[in-house]
């Protein structure tokens, strides 16, 4: 019988505790929706800034991406067929500088 009290009131310990984070969550959330609710402070500074990165990047190339410096093939209207080469080039290896190893 003793056992069972006991089971009781941690449970009523564990209620009212679930009860009591719930609370302070639902008040942190609320705190953090008006915060997200803010216009950033920092918005103008920021666009200068992402202004002035595309000017270098414009300035250095850094624009281009990933894009190639030759057209493809196909874009020239060169169409290449496998079954016309005749070899496979062969292996270019990078030298080094004197002194220094590979």
């Amino acid at each position: 019988m003793q056992s069972i009290k006991h089971t009781l009131r941690a449970l009523d310990n564990l209620v009212d505790q679930a009860q009591e984070q719930s609370a302070r969550l639902e008040k942190t959330l609320a705190d953090y929706q008006v915060q997200a609710d803010k216009p950033f402070e920092h918005e103008a500074r920021m666009k200068e800034l992402l202004a002035r990165q595309a000017q270098l990047n414009a300035a250095l190339d850094l624009d281009k991406g990933e894009k190639q410096i030759a057209p493809p093939a196909e874009d020239i209207g060169l169409a290449l067929d496998v079954r016309q080469t005749s070899s496979i080039p062969p292996r270019v290896t990078r030298s080094s500088a004197p002194g220094m190893s590979p």
